[in-house]
């Protein structure tokens, strides 16, 4: 059974007596040891010694990050969503006035001046055991966890396989980028003269201050602020046989980091729309059978949609 993002956030904080959480701050652990006695187990025992600094301008701990992976089987950039995941879900809590609970550790309230206050909670007895890899690959049989699984399964017993099914994914994306630019190219040459006479038409940016505008040009990239990492495409429809599966739509402030963080960290093959500047749309252009789209759209939802949104197919 794959451990709970929860449990491994107090274990973390037990053994390393730090945890830097992204948007929050930092938990302090002063104890010198975490022991329960015998007598005490499975009894309710008050963390002690914990102390909570908050700083919302706190970075991503790549140990964390690390402990996290080796402790579920996930690769790290799964392993950094399921955690960004996690702190989302605290954020919505507490910006409904509801307090959030960190198992093992305490509760976080948001207070009327924007400050969050932190109370100590009961401590986890239970050891934290190590990730087990026969565990994992029962997981995987029953249903896709992760985006990997997308492309392609795995079986038990077939080891073997992995290294030939990785290069059928990477020539299988090469192909499909390699054919899309054809596509592409092919149709812009036809086009070129409608999209001079589009030049003209140009839609500016919401933001008045920046008075950047932003040039619609059919089939292409729309510019972004200078300040925008992220570029845009409008991407022509997809290929027969293959599916637009949205897995966020967001205003801007939340999409392009999103999505810059999806593309240029992970190395993910995502793709972002938007057809009024305002909602944004991030999505994965994948082959796949009918019977399949609902399946596929489940494990994307699972590792990329943020908690109390869904995903799914345009």
């Amino acid at each position: 059974m794959t451990l709970k993002i929860a449990t491994l956030l107090a274990h973390y904080l037990y053994a390393n007596k730090k945890l830097d959480l992204p948007g929050f701050g930092t938990f302090l652990l002063e104890t010198n040891t975490i022991a329960v006695p015998e007598n005490q187990k499975n009894k309710p025992i008050l963390l002690e010694g914990v102390s909570f600094l908050q700083n919302t301008s706190v970075k991503e701990d790549p140990e964390l990050i690390t402990y996290i992976s080796s402790h579920t089987g996930k690769i790290k950039p799964l392993a950094s969503s399921d955690l960004e995941s996690h702190l989302e879900l605290a954020k919505q809590f507490l910006n409904i006035g509801k307090p959030f609970l960190l198992e093992g550790i305490g509760t976080i309230s948001a207070s009327k001046r924007d400050e969050y206050v932190f109370t100590p909670g009961i401590m986890l007895t239970e050891p934290l055991h190590e990730h087990n890899s026969h565990e994992q690959h029962h997981e995987v049989a029953e249903g896709p966890t992760d985006y990997k699984e997308v492309f392609y399964s795995k079986k038990k017993g077939q080891a073997w396989q992995k290294p030939f099914i990785f290069f059928l994914v990477i020539a299988g994306i090469t192909f499909a980028v390699w054919g899309g630019y054809t596509v592409y190219k092919n149709s812009s040459d036809s086009k070129e003269k409608v999209v001079e006479e589009q030049k003209e038409n140009t839609i500016f940016s919401a933001d008045s201050s920046a008075n950047t505008p932003l040039t619609v040009d059919t089939g292409s990239v729309i510019n972004q602020k200078p300040d925008s990492a992220a570029s845009v495409t409008v991407q022509p429809p997809a290929a027969a046989g293959s599916y637009k599966f949205i897995v966020e739509t967001a205003e801007k402030e939340r999409a392009l980091p999103r999505f810059e963080k999806l593309k240029n960290s992970f190395n993910l093959p995502v793709l972002m729309e938007t057809k009024d500047s305002v909602k944004f749309n991030i999505y994965f252009v994948l082959r796949a059978n009918p019977a399949d789209t609902a399946r596929m759209i489940d494990s994307l939802q699972r590792a990329y949609t943020p908690p109390g949104k869904r995903a799914y197919v345009e």
